[in-house]
Protein backbone atom coordinates (compact mmCIF):
# COMPACT_ATOMS: atom_id res chain seq x y z
CA UNK A 1 0.00 0.00 0.00
CA UNK A 2 3.09 2.39 0.29
CA UNK A 3 4.33 1.62 -2.89
CA UNK A 4 1.10 2.32 -4.36
CA UNK A 5 0.74 5.64 -2.29
CA UNK A 6 4.47 6.35 -3.22
CA UNK A 7 3.77 5.64 -6.84
CA UNK A 8 0.81 7.95 -6.72
CA UNK A 9 2.51 10.75 -5.16
CA UNK A 10 4.97 10.33 -7.86
CA UNK A 11 2.59 10.56 -10.33
CA UNK A 12 1.19 13.84 -9.09
CA UNK A 13 4.48 15.05 -8.88
CA UNK A 14 4.92 14.27 -12.50
CA UNK A 15 2.04 15.99 -13.24
CA UNK A 16 2.76 18.87 -11.10
CA UNK A 17 5.95 19.49 -12.44
CA UNK A 18 4.66 19.00 -16.45
CA UNK A 19 2.39 21.76 -15.58
CA UNK A 20 4.86 24.03 -14.03
CA UNK A 21 7.38 23.12 -16.97
CA UNK A 22 4.10 24.46 -19.12
CA UNK A 23 3.86 27.55 -17.28
CA UNK A 24 7.24 28.59 -16.98
CA UNK A 25 7.32 28.44 -20.69
CA UNK A 26 4.46 30.40 -21.13
CA UNK A 27 6.07 33.14 -18.29
CA UNK A 28 8.88 33.26 -20.93
CA UNK A 29 6.63 33.42 -24.02
CA UNK A 30 4.63 36.09 -22.17
CA UNK A 31 8.31 37.89 -20.87
CA UNK A 32 9.29 38.05 -24.03
CA UNK A 33 6.36 39.44 -25.33
CA UNK A 34 6.45 42.08 -22.95
CA UNK A 35 10.19 42.96 -23.73
CA UNK A 36 9.22 43.33 -27.46
CA UNK A 37 5.94 45.66 -26.71
CA UNK A 38 8.38 47.98 -24.07
CA UNK A 39 10.71 48.31 -26.83
CA UNK A 40 7.92 49.38 -29.27
CA UNK A 41 6.77 51.18 -26.76
CA UNK A 42 9.74 53.28 -26.57
CA UNK A 43 10.50 54.04 -30.10
CA UNK A 44 6.64 55.08 -30.23
CA UNK A 45 7.89 57.60 -27.44
CA UNK A 46 10.74 58.66 -29.25
CA UNK A 47 8.72 59.39 -32.37
CA UNK A 48 5.94 61.76 -30.42
CA UNK A 49 8.60 63.35 -28.83
CA UNK A 50 10.23 64.32 -32.16
CA UNK A 51 6.62 65.11 -33.24
CA UNK A 52 6.03 67.27 -30.69
CA UNK A 53 9.48 69.07 -31.14
CA UNK A 54 8.22 69.57 -34.57
CA UNK A 55 5.02 70.89 -33.24
CA UNK A 56 6.48 73.38 -30.64
CA UNK A 57 9.29 74.16 -33.08
CA UNK A 58 8.99 78.86 -33.51
CA UNK A 59 9.73 78.19 -37.01
CA UNK A 60 7.77 75.87 -38.48
CA UNK A 61 5.26 75.01 -35.60
CA UNK A 62 1.77 74.93 -34.84
CA UNK A 63 2.54 78.61 -33.80
CA UNK A 64 4.16 79.55 -37.09
CA UNK A 65 1.60 78.23 -38.78
CA UNK A 66 -1.72 79.83 -37.06
CA UNK A 67 0.63 83.28 -37.26
CA UNK A 68 0.81 82.58 -40.94
CA UNK A 69 -2.98 81.63 -41.06
CA UNK A 70 -3.77 85.22 -38.87
CA UNK A 71 -1.41 87.32 -40.85
CA UNK A 72 -3.38 90.42 -42.11
CA UNK A 73 -1.38 90.67 -45.31
CA UNK A 74 -1.52 87.06 -46.28
CA UNK A 75 -3.52 84.79 -44.10
CA UNK A 76 -6.86 83.80 -44.48
CA UNK A 77 -8.46 86.84 -43.11
CA UNK A 78 -6.86 88.43 -46.38
CA UNK A 79 -8.00 85.02 -48.43
CA UNK A 80 -11.69 85.82 -47.28
CA UNK A 81 -11.70 89.33 -48.13
CA UNK A 82 -10.00 88.95 -51.56
CA UNK A 83 -12.91 86.19 -52.02
CA UNK A 84 -15.38 88.82 -51.17
CA UNK A 85 -14.30 91.22 -53.48
CA UNK A 86 -14.08 89.05 -56.21
CA UNK A 87 -17.92 87.65 -55.33
CA UNK A 88 -19.03 91.44 -55.40
CA UNK A 89 -17.45 92.06 -58.65
CA UNK A 90 -18.79 88.60 -59.77
CA UNK A 91 -21.99 90.01 -58.70
CA UNK A 92 -21.94 93.10 -60.61
CA UNK A 93 -20.75 91.63 -63.95
CA UNK A 94 -23.67 89.35 -63.68
CA UNK A 95 -26.39 92.27 -63.26
CA UNK A 96 -24.54 94.71 -65.79
CA UNK A 97 -24.52 90.92 -68.20
CA UNK A 98 -28.62 90.87 -67.53
CA UNK A 99 -28.78 94.43 -68.71
CA UNK A 100 -26.33 93.82 -71.84
CA UNK A 101 -28.66 91.22 -72.65
CA UNK A 102 -31.92 93.28 -72.51
CA UNK A 103 -30.18 95.74 -74.67
CA UNK A 104 -28.64 93.35 -77.12
CA UNK A 105 -32.56 91.56 -77.00
CA UNK A 106 -33.86 95.14 -77.92
CA UNK A 107 -31.47 95.87 -80.60
CA UNK A 108 -31.86 92.58 -82.22
CA UNK A 109 -35.67 93.27 -82.23
CA UNK A 110 -35.08 96.80 -83.98
CA UNK A 111 -32.88 95.69 -86.59
CA UNK A 112 -35.32 92.73 -87.56
CA UNK A 113 -37.64 95.72 -87.48
CA UNK A 114 -35.40 97.47 -89.79
CA UNK A 115 -34.65 94.40 -91.99
CA UNK A 116 -38.11 93.90 -92.54
CA UNK A 117 -38.57 98.07 -93.65
CA UNK A 118 -35.79 97.65 -95.74
CA UNK A 119 -36.87 94.66 -97.81
CA UNK A 120 -40.27 96.07 -97.83
CA UNK A 121 -38.75 99.65 -99.42
CA UNK A 122 -36.90 97.03 -101.39
CA UNK A 123 -39.84 95.98 -102.99
CA UNK A 124 -41.29 99.23 -103.06
CA UNK A 125 -38.44 100.65 -105.32
CA UNK A 126 -38.29 98.16 -107.62
CA UNK A 127 -42.27 98.48 -108.41
CA UNK A 128 -41.82 101.97 -108.54
CA UNK A 129 -38.53 101.73 -110.97
CA UNK A 130 -41.23 99.64 -113.19
CA UNK A 131 -43.93 101.97 -113.01
CA UNK A 132 -41.68 105.27 -113.70
CA UNK A 133 -39.86 102.97 -116.70
CA UNK A 134 -43.06 101.96 -118.15
CA UNK A 135 -44.11 105.64 -117.94
CA UNK A 136 -40.83 106.95 -119.44
CA UNK A 137 -41.28 104.41 -122.31
CA UNK A 138 -44.81 105.05 -122.63
CA UNK A 139 -44.52 109.45 -123.25
CA UNK A 140 -41.50 108.89 -124.64
CA UNK A 141 -39.11 110.56 -122.26
CA UNK A 142 -35.24 109.96 -122.73
CA UNK A 143 -33.65 110.09 -118.99
CA UNK A 144 -29.69 111.61 -118.70
CA UNK A 145 -27.62 109.38 -117.28
CA UNK A 146 -26.96 111.73 -114.48
CA UNK A 147 -30.40 111.41 -113.59
CA UNK A 148 -30.89 107.16 -113.71
CA UNK A 149 -31.37 105.20 -110.52
CA UNK A 150 -28.75 102.25 -109.62
CA UNK A 151 -30.14 98.85 -110.02
CA UNK A 152 -31.69 97.88 -106.76
CA UNK A 153 -31.69 94.07 -107.39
Amino acid sequence: MAATKSTEIKELLEIIKHKIDILDVSRTDQSASIYLMRDQLSVMNSKFDEMGKTLNDPATGLAAINKQLNDPSTGLKRLNERIDAIWEQTTDLTEDMAETQDISNSHTKALRQIMADTQNSRDNTKKLDKRLNLIEEKSGIKIPPEFQLADVS
